[in-house]
């Protein structure tokens, strides 16, 4: 099925999308961006299993966790 008047449809978007402008204003992260730490320990919290004990500070650690830097859907604006 073909609209009567698609060629001036398309003309039509094309103007309306030059006074906006051709570049999109924000974009969604399709993804969760994230990297592995090892956090202080929580005792009755944290598994025994992910402990561990730094070598220079003494302190007892939790291996395995992460530090999410950006969530999936985050809206990320573009500077033009």
């Amino acid at each position: 099925m073909c609209h009567k008047f698609n060629q001036a449809a398309i003309a039509q978007g094309a103007t309306l999308r030059g006074l906006e402008g051709l570049f999109a204003r924000s974009r969604q992260c399709r993804r969760h961006y994230g990297m592995k730490v090892r956090s202080a320990f929580r005792e009755g919290i944290d598994s025994q299993y992910h402990a561990s004990i730094e070598r220079f500070t003494g302190q007892k650690r939790c291996r395995g966790r992460m530090d999410w830097l950006v969530e999936k859907l985050f809206h990320i604006l573009i500077m033009e």
